[in-house]
Parts: structure tokens; sequence; C-alpha cells
């Protein structure tokens, strides 16, 4: 499960923190979480979305104090987020909304020149499952990367129990 906290809502936004979990048969089995240095992002082309930037100044101080914690190169997250993946054409990669968090984070490895470490039919959306669930509440999003890939993760398991 994949989770990326941003400054925009669509590819080529900046990435301010990666979360994800490998998860399977009812348990997290690893993690990963690093933030981005906004500034590396400019340098790389990336850009910021108002209407974000406005969305996350009505979020709680916890929230957005995240945000201005130091944070590393963005080549550097992205390369080691490749390496902690492993396999890429083995993983898939959820994402809660096909159109958000995976295609923000090819955007950014595209924007490095790196090649982005999963194949396009591996990706999964959590957030269509969710929908079908409705009655299977699922927790609320803490706007924290790590935090929020367990959650998505572990409200995934118990929509699918055979995951």
């Amino acid at each position: 499960m994949l989770d990326v906290e941003t400054l925009g809502s669509s590819p080529g936004s900046f990435i301010c923190a990666v979360g994800a979990v490998a998860f399977g048969q009812g348990k997290i089995t690893a993690e990963f979480y690093q933030r981005v240095d906004p500034e590396d992002c400019a340098r790389h082309g990336l850009r910021i979305e108002a209407s974000t930037v406005l969305w996350w100044m009505r979020q709680n101080d916890e929230a957005r104090s995240e945000l201005c914690r130091p944070g590393l190169p963005l080549l550097t997250v992205l390369t080691e987020f490749a390496a902690w993946l492993g396999d890429g054409n083995k993983a898939e990669i959820w994402g809660n909304g096909a159109s958000f968090d995976q295609p923000i984070l090819d955007a950014a490895y595209r924007a490095c020149a790196l090649t982005t470490p999963w194949v396009y039919y591996n990706c999964r959306c959590y957030r269509t499952i969710k929908a079908i669930y409705p009655e299977i509440v699922a927790p609320k999003n803490a706007h924290n990367a790590l935090e929020d890939a367990r959650n998505q993760a572990n409200h995934l398991m118990q929509l699918m129990p055979g995951l």
C-alpha cells in the first residue's frame, strides 16, 4: 500500500512524504517512510497547486507540522523506495485512487530520469474496493503517509480477508 503526501493533486506535484507498507495474510510485514525536501522537488520541476496548499492550511497542527520537518532529496527517496520495493515486476502497488498515489510517484520518477520501479498492470485501487463495501467503515486519514498506508492496508485486508 502506497501513500504520498503532496502539495498538489495531479502528476508532477511536489511530494512531501512517501509511505508504504507490504502486507499479506492479515498483517503488515514491512514499512517504508521518508520525507522529501520540497526545495529539491522544485529543482526537479515539480509544481505546487494553490488549492492543495489551502487544503493543508485547514488540516490539524500535527498533519501540517509533518510537512515542515526536514526531508531527503527526491532522488534519494525514490531510489530508496525502489530498493525497498524489490522486484517491481511482482509487486502489486495499491493506492487510494487510481489517479493519485501511483501516477504522482510515477511522474516524480520521470522528473528524476529514473525508471518507475513497478509495472503499470500491477497497480491496484484501494478506493474502488472500499466503495464496494461502504458498510465496513474506513479509518480516518491522518495525512501522514506511513500512518495512512498502514490504515489503508489494514482496512483492505479487512475488506478482502484473502489478501
